[in-house]
């Protein structure tokens, strides 16, 4: 991918679920700060993140890829949990949300 707009990230699932409780667990930002980071500015759309809900649990989620590889990431503030998957394909400009299959059969077992 060749774009202005694009960053990277490389990472492993381990890591991007640590990442998410960090964020969770206000270890990053202060409670403040997080609050307008996922305080939707128009279209489900807040800073950097996407608004969503499976099953009445809602999160805020984000995805991203390249041309051989991609992910999705989710919180679940209410649920105290965060969810990773990654792929070993192209995921390049669509966002999936395979994470609502994934977790519609997960979190009810936690």
């Amino acid at each position: 991918m060749n774009g202005r707009a694009y960053g990277g990230l490389i990472s492993n699932a381990k890591s991007l679920a640590a990442y998410l409780e960090s964020v969770l667990n206000h270890e990053l930002l202060s409670p403040e700060i997080t609050s307008m980071m996922f305080t939707e500015q128009m279209g489900g759309m807040c800073l950097g993140w996407f608004k969503g809900e499976v099953d009445g649990k809602k999160y805020y989620c984000h995805s991203g890829g390249g041309g051989a590889y991609g992910c999705e990431i989710r919180i679940y503030p209410s649920e105290n949990l965060t969810s990773v998957v990654m792929f070993n394909r192209s995921m390049m400009f669509r966002d999936e949300r395979i994470l609502d299959k994934i977790d519609r059969v997960t979190i009810p077992l936690i």
